[in-house]
C-alpha cells in the first residue's frame, strides 16, 4: 500500500483529477466535467465584468469586444495551466502591491476627513 501519491502527481497540472481517476474512472470523469464547468463559469463571469467596464451593454462595440475577448480566451486555453498560473499570479501580485498604496492613502484620507 502506498502512503503518498507524490511521485505520481508532482508534475501534473491538476493533481486532484489524477487522484479522482485513481479512485474510479467514473469519479474522474465526473470530476473533470465539474472542473471544466467551474473554469467556464469563472471565465464567462470575468470576461463579462471586463467587457462591461469598457463598453456600453449591447452596443456595437460591446459585441465586437465580446468576439475579440472570446478569441483571446480560446487561444489562451492552449497554454499549459501551470505556465499560465506561473505567469499570471506574479503579475497579479505586482498589480495588487501597486494598488495597495493608493487604496490605503484614500482610506486614510477619507478617515481623516470624517473625523
Amino acid at each position: 500500500m502506498r502512503f503518498t501519491e507524490y511521485k505520481h502527481i508532482v508534475k501534473v497540472d491538476l493533481p486532484t483529477l489524477i487522484l479522482a481517476k485513481e479512485i474510479h474512472p467514473v469519479i474522474g470523469f465526473i470530476f473533470s466535467i465539474i472542473m471544466v464547468s467551474v473554469t467556464y463559469n469563472t471565465v464567462v463571469g470575468l470576461n463579462y465584468a471586463f467587457i462591461s467596464r469598457f463598453t456600453k451593454s449591447y452596443s456595437k462595440h460591446y459585441y465586437i469586444m465580446i468576439a475579440v475577448i472570446a478569441v483571446m480566451t480560446f487561444l489562451m486555453t492552449f497554454i499549459s495551466f501551470s505556465k499560465l498560473v506561473a505567469t499570471v499570479f506574479p503579475m497579479m501580485g505586482i498589480v495588487g502591491l501597486i494598488l495597495f498604496f493608493p487604496v490605503i492613502y484614500k482610506g486614510v484620507k477619507h478617515f481623516n476627513l470624517n473625523n
